[in-house]
């Protein structure tokens, strides 16, 4: 995403398929996101707080770049 990428936080609701979630931003809003090309076979479970990156065009596509807290992912 260009350098116009919105950054948020966000919280693992479901898992849609291996690399794909559905995701709860702070305000309520579901919205689908999947893994970074960084993060593709890790792991994540329903509950964790992960770091999203979203375009102002479409805010209900996020792509995942990292857990929230991880250090690795700022």
């Amino acid at each position: 995403m260009s350098d116009s990428a919105i950054q948020t936080i966000g919280t693992i609701q479901s898992q849609e398929s291996e690399n794909h979630f559905l995701l709860k931003l702070m305000n309520g809003k579901i919205v689908h996101g999947h893994l970074s090309r960084e993060l593709k076979g890790l792991e994540y479970s329903v509950g964790t707080e992960v770091i999203l990156e979203m375009t102002p065009f479409d805010f209900d596509q996020a792509r995942i770049k990292g857990k929230q807290g991880d250090s690795k992912s700022d």
